[in-house]
């Protein structure tokens, strides 16, 4: 009997640390796939909608999201102006969309690689009046 209760307590300790390993397994895919986005990526669903970013060094820009590139944001603020903004100074983002856009696969996409430069002159690049 107690040859059973061992067996069993050995089977449950082994049930726990498959469980353990799996949970950790599936948090690092999980971290791997969303390194692997891309701003642009992210952004793609949101084209043409109201977004807030937080830059780096001027506070938070409101605006709709017009046009973008790899390294650059177009938004077009309230009362006409447009303003073109470095993705390199974006901080953070308000009003993203639930889903993603499926990584394009036009430049390579290298682990580790980060558009998180500094922007030296200013995070806004410029503004016009439509």
């Amino acid at each position: 009997m107690r040859w059973d209760e061992l067996f069993d307590d050995l089977d449950a300790q082994f049930n726990e640390v498959e469980t353990a390993e799996l949970a950790a397994e599936v948090a690092d895919r999980s971290r791997r796939e969303i390194a692997l986005l891309r701003l642009v990526d992210r952004l793609r669903p949101v084209l043409g909608r109201h977004i807030t970013l937080r830059l780096e060094g001027a506070g938070n820009l409101d605006g709709q999201l017009t046009a973008m590139g790899p390294d650059w944001l177009l938004l077009s603020e309230v009362g006409g102006r447009e303003a073109l903004v470095a993705s390199s100074a974006v901080l953070s983002i308000g009003g993203l969309a639930a889903q993603t856009a499926a990584p394009t696969r036009r430049e390579p996409l290298l682990p580790g690689s980060t558009s998180r430069t500094r922007c030296a002159a200013s995070c806004v690049i410029g503004r016009r009046l439509r």
